[in-house]
């Protein structure tokens, strides 16, 4: 499988500003790649606003939906995937956490 969209690191740029906030990253020795948010990054969590908390998460979906799928030379429709590990930091379950990538 192909990872397609404006904001795909590869092993020569392997960190790419996303959507507002996000940075995507790329791990070469696994193949994966890693959105995290310059929001809450390096940050104690315990200290951000549900504010920035909202924008952080906002900006990190909206990088992921420009992630594609396609099928190449190399893969079928049968040996590709794409694996979304999620963690949250809405805390008080107020955020409406459905995603659907079209």
């Amino acid at each position: 499988l192909t990872l397609l969209g404006p904001f795909i690191p590869n092993e020569t740029i392997p960190i790419i500003p996303g959507v507002g906030s996000a940075v995507v990253v790329y791990n070469e020795a696994v193949g994966s790649f890693t959105i995290v948010s310059t929001i809450t990054n390096g940050t104690d969590l315990n200290l951000l606003s549900q504010t920035d908390r909202e924008e952080a998460e906002k900006d990190i979906r909206d990088t992921l939906a420009t992630f594609a799928g396609a099928v190449g030379p190399e893969h079928t429709d049968s040996n590709g995937f794409i694996n979304v590990l999620v963690t949250t930091l809405d805390v008080n379950s107020t955020l409406d956490n459905t995603f659907q990538h079209p």
